[in-house]
């Protein structure tokens, strides 16, 4: 691998956290303008009842209610920014490949939802016990699902599979927007560098209006 293909990838892995970050951080911004505005209402009743007005108990439910339900949702996201984060811990480690993946379908669903496309799983059910880099690992699959997305049309879904022998991993991707028609891909580049750094294979193919993207890693790091 050249200098100029490590610092690349040295990019791109800034990149993939800071838009992980910034993603989650619009979600916790939602949260926080739904409490501010339910904190506003109860003020405003509080507010009334100073002026005489009998307090609604039944409205009050109701607003404690919505402000609960916000604590579980921002609990959810806190964690997992945090189970993402902790993928960086060390250049190498032994990991499940299935929860780490299944982790970032979750935290791209933002993203995906704001082309009204939907991300699905479907993740082998065996523990997916990998040695290697898994924030590199979700890079790759990250950008290859940031492809998909982008060319992807309204309504349309991303599949996402696992399928695990004993040397080998492997995770593909089904897109039925964007058709590989045999030219370079704005990503496979990237793309191609990760995976090459983790030792895998990509594989890029299409048929019937579906692209297909299936990224080959052996379950040992390479020494």
């Amino acid at each position: 691998m050249t200098e100029d293909q490590e610092q690349q990838i040295r990019r791109q892995n800034l990149a993939f956290f800071g838009a992980i970050t910034a993603s989650v951080s619009h979600e916790l911004s939602n949260v926080v303008t739904i409490i501010n505005e339910l904190s506003g209402m109860l003020g405003d009743m509080l507010d009334a009842t100073d002026k005489g007005k009998e307090l609604d108990n039944e409205k009050l439910r109701r607003l404690q209610q919505r402000l609960a339900n916000q604590i579980p949702r921002a609990d959810g996201i806190i964690k997992r920014l945090n189970r993402f984060a902790h993928t960086s811990d060390q250049p190498v480690m032994a990991y499940d490949a299935n929860a780490a993946i299944g982790n970032l379908i979750d935290l791209a669903q933002r993203l995906a939802s704001l082309k009204r496309v939907k991300i699905e799983g479907a993740l082998c059910n065996d523990v997916a016990s990998v040695e290697g880099s898994p924030f590199m690992m979700l890079n790759a699959v990250y950008l290859c699902l940031k492809q998909a997305i982008e060319s992807a049309s309204e309504g349309d879904t991303i599949a996402v599979a696992t399928m695990c022998d004993k040397t080998e991993l492997t995770i593909s991707m089904r897109s039925s927007g964007g058709a590989h028609d045999g030219n370079e891909l704005p990503y496979e580049s990237l793309v191609s560098s990760l995976v090459d750094k983790l030792g895998g294979t990509l594989t890029l193919s299409s048929s019937s209006g579906e692209s297909r993207y299936a990224i080959s890693l052996p379950r040992s790091a390479r020494k």
